[in-house]
Parts: structure tokens; C-alpha cells; sequence
């Protein structure tokens, strides 16, 4: 799974999106988020569309910050344009990004759960070398998007520049969201060794930073792309513990929980896998692969029927879902049972799916 997922809400029909109320918001991203994995353009353009009419409301109101609601536009623009071409993959990156860069929570005002919002360079504080600073990591992020060689460049250009700056809070606080920030795109192109290394000097500059349940989280991630499960574990407590109670970061905590599941399974701790599985579930009811997971935990268990019903349940609670391969599990679990006319059919099945997945 390892992957950046938020709870679906009911989409229902909003004909004035004057000033949508920021939970409203929140759950219309939300279910952005879920439709693009699952691969619902339907759904996922609905709510692109949604989501632009809210941010052009906010532009006339000052409570808003304008240059983070340019950010979320063009994102949302470069989302809608990747599902029309049919690559989700393409606008699953871009609304990760959103949510990582802090974007989302910043038109609010607040701290984002991926990134401390910072204050305004003062202006006795190195002003010109602030400047040129938030040009370079405004450059970074567009680019992350599209073009990550740029993107890696100008974090490591932001970075040399903050190196020699005398010491200060904003100082602390800019170099260590640019080392998480870098690190995070070499995760994406899976430099996961640069990115570990990247995620480390984050969390030694300014420890105490609140957004690093995401430094962890995604170092659990690299750690696992490396194959060091028990780091990859470890590092998922970290952020689950970061997140814990925390109703802004639910997001956060079940990427957690979820990763730490992967991982068990990856060393053959089926049991405790599936304990992480359901707990993920409780926070994110609606999602499918968590399902899909904690079947095939079940599978190498050799508990043939309670995989079945979790695979039943993954294709219930999205249908839409790219599900070739539950098709194909079940039809191995229905042959282990003794089903053979249900296993030829989900076989049938999985090959059809296949053919268009």
C-alpha cells in the first residue's frame, strides 16, 4: 500500500460553494485523495471541480492566504488535466504533493500536518537572501510535480544559501523543511538512500519540529523500499506516535499503521499484521486496499474464508477499484476451498480486468 490516502465523504450536491466552511473542504480534498487511487475520474473531477470554485471563492476574502491558494489552483488544474489523460498516477503525486507541501492547510492559516507553517522573513533579518531563498523552494515545489531532477537542484541550491546564514528560529525551521522536502522527492524517484539521509539531517536541525510524524512516516517508507523492515517499523511507531490524537492527522496515522502492517507481513508476522490491518480500517472504513492487504495476510495464513470475506469487502467498498488481483486472490481461495465453480469465475474475471487495468 504505502501511500498517502484520507477518508472518503459523501459527495453531495453544493450549488453555492460561497465560502466553503474549511471541514467541508477538507472532506471534498479527502475524497479527491481516495477517487484518484481507486481511479473514480467521475468522482476525482467532481471534486477537482468543486475544490477550484471554493478557492476562487476565498480569493475576494482577506482571512485567505492568496499565494497558497494559487498553489492549490494550479495543483488542482494539473490533477484535473493528468485524469483526463487517464494518468492517475501523475495526479496521485501532484495531490500528495498538496498535502505534503502544506498547501491545503496554508490557505487556512494554519499549521499543516506535513509542514509548519513559518512566518514572514522579518525585514532586519537578511531580507534579500530570505527572498531569494522562497523563490528557489517555490520553484522546488511546482516542479516536484513534473520534473524532479529541477526540483532536487533548487532544494539543494535553497539549502547551500540557508548553510551560511548566522543562526536563527527561521533559519532552523526553513533548512529543515528544505531537507524533508528534498528528501521527499528523492523518495518519489526511489533514491531511498539520499532520501534517509536527507530525512535524518531534517529531524537532527530541528527536532522538535510537529511535522515530523511526516519525516518519519515517509523514512519508514524509504526504509522499506530498502528492505529494512524493522527500521521501516520503527519509524512507523515514531509517526504513530506523532500522530496520536491528533484529528488532523488521521491521514498520517493510518499511512503509519498501514506501512507497519507491510512491513510485518514482509518479515512473516502475518498475526500482527493483520491486527495493524484492522486498525487502519477502523480509521479509514472506506478504503479498499487496506482490505485487500489484510486478505492476503489472511491467505498466507491459510484462512481461506475470512480472506474471502475481506476481499468481498474491498470490492463493496469500491467497486472502481483497479481489482484484478483481488479477483484473482478470491479465485485462489474459492480453489483451496473446494469452490471450484466460484474460482473459475473469479479467474474469468481477473483475466477480463486484467486485460484493462
Amino acid at each position: 500500500m504505502l501511500i498517502f490516502l484520507a477518508s472518503v465523504m459523501k459527495l453531495d450536491d453544493r450549488a453555492k460553494y460561497s465560502l466553503m466552511n474549511e471541514t467541508d473542504f477538507h472532506n471534498t480534498f479527502n475524497s479527491l485523495l481516495n477517487s484518484i487511487i481507486s481511479k473514480d475520474a467521475k468522482t476525482a473531477q467532481a471534486s477537482s471541480n468543486n475544490l477550484l470554485n471554493a478557492l476562487n471563492s476565498y480569493k475576494n476574502a482577506a482571512k485567505y492566504n492568496k499565494t497558497e491558494i494559487e498553489k492549490a489552483s494550479a495543483g488542482l488544474k494539473s490533477i484535473l488535466g493528468s485524469i483526463e489523460s487517464g494518468d492517475f498516477a501523475a495526479a496521485k503525486t501532484t495531490a500528495n504533493g498538496l498535502t505534503v507541501y502544506g498547501h491545503i492547510n496554508g490557505i487556512f492559516g494554519k499549521e499543516a500536518p506535513a509542514l509548519t507553517k513559518l512566518q514572514q522573513p522579518k525585514p532586519k533579518q537578511q531580507p534579500n537572501a530570505f527572498a531569494q531563498i522562497d523563490k528557489l523552494m517555490n520553484s522546488a515545489d511546482e516542479k516536484s510535480y513534473h520534473n524532479y531532477k529541477g526540483a532536487i537542484e533548487d532544494f539543494t541550491n535553497a539549502i547551500k544559501l540557508l548553510e551560511k546564514l548566522p543562526e536563527s528560529k527561521e533559519k532552523t525551521e526553513k533548512l529543515s523543511i528544505a531537507y524533508f522536502k528534498r528528501g521527499y522527492v528523492q523518495y518519489e524517484v526511489k533514491k531511498y538512500k539520499d532520501a534517509i539521509a536527507d530525512f535524518n539531517k531534517s529531524i537532527r536541525v530541528a527536532p522538535n519540529m510537529p511535522c515530523h510524524m511526516n519525516t518519519y512516516l515517509f523514512r519508514g517508507y524509504a526504509q522499506y523500499g530498502l528492505k529494512s523492515y524493522k527500521d521501516a517499523i520503527a519509524d512507523f511507531n515514531r509517526a504513530m506516535k506523532m500522530a496520536s490524537g491528533s484529528a488532523v492527522s488521521v491521514v498520517t496515522m493510518f499511512s503509519a499503521c498501514a506501512g507497519r502492517a507491510d512491513s510485518k507481513c514482509a518479515l512473516g508476522d502475518f498475526k500482527g499484521a493483520i491486527a495493524d490491518y484492522t486498525q487502519a480500517s477502523k480509521l479509514i472504513p472506506d478504503d479498499p486496499g487496506v482490505y485487500i492487504s489484510r486478505g492476503n495476510a489472511q491467505y498466507s495464513l491459510k484462512k481461506y474464508k475470512d480472506a474471502v470475506a475481506d476481499y468481498n469487502r474491498a470490492i463493496k467498498v469500491n467497486s472502481q477499484y483497479p481489482h484484478a488481483n483481488t479477483y484473482l486472490m478470491r479465485s485462489k481461495c474459492y480453489a483451496k476451498l473446494g469452490m471450484k465453480k466460484e474460482a473459475d469465475a473469479d479467474l474469468k474475471e481477473y483475466e477480463k480486468r486484467i486485460k484493462q487495468e
